[in-house]
């Protein structure tokens, strides 16, 4: 096993390394949009399989969560809760989970009839300081909206933090849902509703089909995991 820590140059170099009869098969988990390069340095015939985000172009077993929808549902508990003018601030657009994420957000608001206005979506970095940016930039522009749904938990701190400095209570003032269910969501004030994926699961997911490919078995090429909506208290309706 080994951690490149989101390093690119990490990736390639312990890639290489495995890929030197070190390993009898590798399940491989990255973090950025892959240009084609990573999928290069993977391609050969060493049994493998990806989890969690997509390297496109590489045909090999995956592993994925229902991210869509994840983010359906999140999307529609906002607006079952009364929310129309709905913003969504997500990882970047490049990246498989953000991108389905957002599908999902769009998807939700075209089910309920409410246009999902361009000026409300802020695409990213799954990270806390883009979620405060793109929040206070959203609160400094126009109409501002009254609920988020973050495209992950890192980006939801950052929107509270954000709405602090604008003197903003949540759920009072702000309603959102993150995604992730980070172990720190529920500690949160207010506890963070959120959607949450079954990281543990998806490991053994991704070792389980991985040991069926050195079995010479034939695991499925693509395995979905469900998501859960988590409701806590960062949601309420909207104020008049």
């Amino acid at each position: 096993m080994t951690s490149t820590g989101g390093d690119f140059e990490r990736e390639l170099f312990s890639l290489s390394r495995m890929n030197n009869g070190q390993v009898d098969g590798l399940v491989v988990m990255t973090n950025r949009p892959d240009d084609g390069t990573l999928a290069a340095a993977l391609s050969g015939d060493l049994p493998m399989v990806v989890i969690d985000e997509d390297i496109p172009h590489l045909d090999v077993p995956k592993v994925f969560v229902e991210n869509r929808q994840g983010a359906f549902a999140a999307t529609r508990h906002l607006i079952a809760a009364g929310h129309r003018r709905i913003a969504h601030i997500g990882g970047p657009a490049e990246l498989f989970s953000a991108a389905e994420r957002s599908l999902g957000f769009r998807a939700a608001m075209a089910e309920a009839g409410i246009a999902a206005a361009d000026e409300l979506v802020r695409l990213g970095r799954y990270s806390r300081a883009f979620g405060r940016t793109a929040m206070l930039d959203l609160l400094d522009n126009g109409a501002p909206p009254t609920a988020v749904f973050a495209g992950s938990d890192y980006i939801a701190i950052g929107v509270i933090e954000a709405a602090r400095e604008r003197r903003l209570q949540v759920p009072r003032d702000l309603s959102l849902v993150g995604f992730d269910d980070m172990p720190f969501a529920e500690f949160l004030a207010p506890g963070l509703t959120t959607i949450r994926q079954p990281t543990g699961d998806l490991g053994r997911a991704g070792l389980t089909t991985l040991l069926s490919l050195l079995a010479d078995r034939q695991p499925p090429r693509l395995t979905r995991l469900p998501v859960t909506l988590v409701d806590r208290q960062s949601v309420a309706a909207p104020r008049c």
